[in-house]
C-alpha cells in the first residue's frame, strides 16, 4: 500500500490552467499512457486500459520487451525487443513489425522519432567498433549512418532537421549539432565545463535554444547535485532554477512540453525521503512525498501529457526479502487540482500524443 503523501496546496493558484476538472471525476481514458510492466516476470510493452489494468500490446508476448516510445502522430509505438532488436506497433491497425531482417548482424538501440514520424533514429552497434547514429524510414527500409558517434541523444532542434547530441567517448561531454542527412557535425561546447563542477545534461528547449543542467560534486554523476541550472547555447547565458539546501539534492529535472516549467526530485539525504516539485516562474511548489524511505521515485523521466495538465511518474516500493527488490506502480497527478490517480504497476511512462483535454 502505497504511503505517500499528497499535498493539496492548490496548483491551480500556482499555474494559470484553463482547463479546470471535477476533482471527482478525473479519468484517464484507455491507450493514453504506454509503458513497462512485469508479467509473468518478463517485463512487457503495455497501454493502460483505463480501469487500474493493461493491454499488453508486446508480440509476441513472454519475451522481455521494453523502452516504448510514441510516434509524434501518436500512430506508433517503437520499442526494444529482447534487448537488441526495435519493433514498431501500429496502433490503429494492432499489427507489430521488425525492423530488421534476420540476417541483419549487430546490436540497434532506439534512439528517437523524427518529429514528422516518417523516421527513427538509432544506435547501431557492431562488437569491436564505434558505436554509430543511424537513421531510417519508420518501415525499416533505407538505413543510413548520421555522422554522429558515440552518441547520447539530446533533442531535435526547431527546424525538425538538426538535432543535438553528447559524444560520450569523451571525458568532457561534449556537446554537438548533427543532421539527418549526415551532413554536418558541429562542436557547440563541452558540457562538463560548464560550472564550478561537472555539469549534466538532462533537457532541451528548442525553441529557446535552452538545455537543461545540473551540478553535481561527484566525478561519476551519481553525488550531491545541489543545483539545476539552463544554459542559453547561442548568448551562453546561465540561468539558477533552484539551489539545494544543507542536506537536499536534486534529481532528473525534465522541461514540461511548453517549456516553462520544470519538475525534479527533491531527495532529503537525512531522512531518505524524497518528493516531486514543480518550479514555475521562479516558484517551486511541493506536488507529492514519500512517506518511508522504502518509497522511492524510479529512475526514469517524469512525463508532461501533450498540454502540460498531468504529470505521469513511477513510485518504487522496497520488497521485504533476502535479495534486492521492488515493486513499480504507475501514477498521475493532475495538476489543476491537484488530484492523484493511480493507473498500474509498472515504469518507463510515456504519454500517447493524441491524448489531449
Amino acid at each position: 500500500m502505497a504511503l505517500f503523501l499528497l499535498l493539496f496546496m492548490g496548483c491551480e493558484k500556482f499555474l494559470p490552467f484553463i482547463f479546470n476538472p471535477d476533482p471527482e471525476n478525473i479519468h484517464i481514458p484507455a491507450g493514453s499512457l504506454c509503458y513497462t510492466k512485469s508479467i509473468d516476470h518478463r517485463w512487457q510493452v503495455v497501454l493502460n486500459d483505463g480501469n487500474g489494468g493493461c493491454i499488453n500490446i508486446t508480440q509476441p508476448p513472454g519475451v522481455d520487451a521494453g523502452s516504448p516510445r510514441w510516434s509524434p502522430d501518436g500512430r506508433y509505438i517503437a520499442y526494444q525487443f529482447y534487448g537488441t532488436r526495435i519493433y514498431i506497433y501500429d496502433v490503429l491497425k494492432k499489427e507489430t513489425t521488425d525492423l530488421f531482417g534476420k540476417y541483419e548482424t549487430g546490436e540497434y538501440w532506439f534512439v528517437a522519432w523524427t518529429p514528422d514520424s516518417r523516421m527513427i533514429l538509432y544506435k547501431y552497434h557492431i562488437p569491436g567498433q564505434n558505436d554509430k547514429l543511424y537513421i531510417m524510414n519508420a518501415d525499416g527500409s533505407n538505413k543510413k549512418p548520421t555522422m554522429a558517434t558515440f552518441p547520447q541523444f539530446v533533442g531535435f532542434c526547431s527546424d525538425n532537421y538538426h538535432f543535438l547530441y553528447i559524444k560520450k567517448d569523451d571525458p568532457l561531454d561534449p556537446l554537438y549539432k548533427a543532421d539527418i542527412e549526415g551532413s554536418t557535425d558541429e562542436f557547440l561546447l563541452n558540457i562538463k565545463e560548464c560550472g564550478k563542477y561537472n555539469t549534466y545534461l538532462d533537457d532541451y528547449d528548442p525553441l529557446s535554444e535552452r538545455i537543461l543542467c545540473h551540478e553535481d560534486t561527484s566525478t561519476w554523476g551519481g553525488g550531491f547535485t545541489f543545483l539545476i541550472k539552463t544554459i542559453n547555447l547561442i548568448t551562453g547565458q546561465t540561468d539558477t532554477v533552484v539551489h539545494s539546501e544543507d542536506d537536499i539534492i536534486f534529481r532528473r529535472p525534465k522541461f514540461s512540453n511548453d517549456y516553462k516549467k520544470i519538475v525534479f526530485i527533491n531527495e532529503n539525504r537525512k531522512t531518505g525521503l524524497s518528493s516531486l516539485v514543480l518550479w514555475y516562474e521562479g516558484k517551486t511548489k511541493e506536488l507529492l512525498k514519500t512517506s518511508t524511505e522504502e518509497e522511492w521515485f524510479d529512475f526514469h523521466p517524469i512525463a508532461f501529457s501533450k498540454q502540460d495538465f498531468f504529470i505521469a511518474f513511477s513510485i518504487n516500493t522496497d520488497l521485504p526479502g533476502e535479495y534486492v527488490c521492488w515493486k513499480s506502480s504507475v501514477y498521475v497527478i493532475a495538476l489543476p487540482t491537484n488530484t492523484l490517480l493511480y493507473i498500474d504497476e509498472g515504469k518507463d511512462i510515456h504519454w500517447n500524443p493524441k491524448f489531449v483535454l
